[in-house]
């Protein structure tokens, strides 16, 4: 008899169970949930997306051996930097909170909807941007929301409730309540708004995206088609659908949706846009990492602002590894003054590395001297750095000076070469599909 309060002292719960702990509705929205004792305070970053947890702590080496010795089930994989510990999950669709030194794990049945480079697309304001006037009722709603005051928004879309623009307020009260962190709430509006119309299709997508029932299902394309929708409506149903294929691991998907990144369907959420790139530019999938590419050359600013170099890096890969690596070194090189701390390093090594692979030794010698003016010499003296001089000929001179970028013809013509090696990929790989899909029952 005693195994029975073991098994139900399981730190993975049913959302059941979870909720007769006291979770209430919320708890229904979770597949899994998992509680782990870290000992000690700390600081937890959600990379939904990346599938990963960074809990930060004074003392991440006992943080390190607490998890070793008690690993959890849905972030099972370890690992520790100079400031906290790496969980790697076994999902994409993670929540996680700390209270005192317990940290909370949720496996979600819908999609992570907490505001964030992962989030959701902020409401967009029908009537235009802040600060904006409008005619009618809805209108008004909307530049209220727009203009981020939520609470004159929210009493004006809840007396909206019962009249014509009945559905697009409950939608509306649905999405303040989500900002205001209860899913629960926002599901019940959505549900409430019904699927009919232009509205009721925005509510159908957004409880799908809560609860996950289309997910993966032949419903989701369905669910998420914008076709016939007002502009605003259509850019944020298309950035959803895009969203919940990333969160699905289709990366080729989620960027092909995109289409062109400086249109409509970015504008109201940049920072998603280059977040949906980055991890189809990091996919298993050799086709979703070329289809990313491709995106990443559309991104307005791409050099700059928020992941400009963490973007740099994966399309710098992606390039290299289809024939042009002389243009991932120019975009390593165009970012160099984005590169987070403690990144530097190896963001210089690898473009100068690049850059002497496309037998570029100019640009690989103003890489090594601008590196010399920056890098401490302890840096410099690995066997990376070493072997990096000892290909340079005639030696880089060690002066340093600033790194320009590279005439836009020249960078044209390497990405035309990365465009070619990816064409020769997609047809070499036609005769094994249609071999598949003769077999095909």
């Amino acid at each position: 008899m005693r195994l029975l309060p073991a098994l139900l002292a399981l730190l993975v719960a049913t959302p059941a169970a979870a909720a007769e702990r006291g979770g209430g509705e919320r708890r229904l929205l979770d597949a899994a949930v998992e509680l782990l004792e870290l000992g000690a305070p700390a600081e937890v970053e959600v990379d939904a997306l990346g599938a990963t947890l960074v809990l930060r702590t004074a003392d991440p080496r006992r943080l390190e051996r607490r998890l070793a010795a008690k690993p959890g089930l849905l972030c099972p994989e370890i690992a520790r930097r100079d400031d906290g510990v790496v969980l790697r999950c076994r999902s994409r669709r993670i929540a996680a909170r700390i209270a005192g030194s317990r940290l909370e794990i949720r496996e979600l049945r819908g999609l992570p909807m907490e505001d964030g480079a992962d989030g959701p697309p902020l409401p967009p304001g029908a009537a235009g941007p802040a600060p904006c006037t409008a005619e009618g009722v809805l209108a008004a709603a909307e530049c209220l929301l727009a203009e981020g005051d939520r609470a004159a928004a929210r009493a004006a879309f809840e007396a909206l409730v019962d009249g014509p623009f009945g559905t697009a307020a409950k939608v509306r009260l649905g999405d303040l309540a989500l900002a205001d962190g209860d899913p629960a709430a926002a599901l019940a509006w959505y549900r409430r708004a019904g699927g009919r119309g232009e509205w009721g299709r925005i509510a159908t997508a957004r409880a799908c995206e809560l609860g996950g029932g289309c997910l993966g299902t032949r419903e989701e394309r369905r669910v998420f088609d914008p076709a016939g929708l007002p502009p605003p409506l259509h850019a944020d149903l298309l950035l959803r659908a895009a969203r919940a294929r990333a969160f699905q691991g289709d990366g080729g998907g989620a960027v092909r949706l995109l289409g062109d990144p400086a249109g409509a369907t970015c504008a109201a959420r940049p920072l998603l846009c280059r977040r949906l790139v980055l991890e189809a530019l990091r996919d298993d999938d050799p086709a979703a990492r070329l289809d990313a590419l491709a995106t990443y050359e559309r991104l307005p600013d791409r050099d700059r602002g928020p992941l400009a170099a963490p973007l740099s890096r994966a399309a710098a890969e992606v390039a290299a590894a289809n024939g042009a690596p002389g243009w991932g070194g120019r975009v390593l090189a165009a970012t160099v003054e984005e590169a987070e701390p403690g990144a530097l390093e190896p963001h210089l090594r690898r473009a100068a590395e690049l850059f002497l692979d496309a037998g570029d030794r100019a640009r690989a010698g103003v890489i090594v001297a601008f590196a010399e003016g920056r890098l401490p010499g302890k840096a410099l003296g690995s066997p990376a750095w070493k072997a990096i001089r000892a290909r340079l000929d005639p030696p880089a001179s060690l002066r340093a000076p600033a790194i320009e970028r590279a005439p836009e013809r020249e960078a044209e013509t390497d990405l035309a070469a990365a465009r070619a090696a990816a064409a020769r990929a997609r047809e070499a790989a036609r005769p094994s599909q249609s071999a598949a899909a003769q077999e095909a029952p």
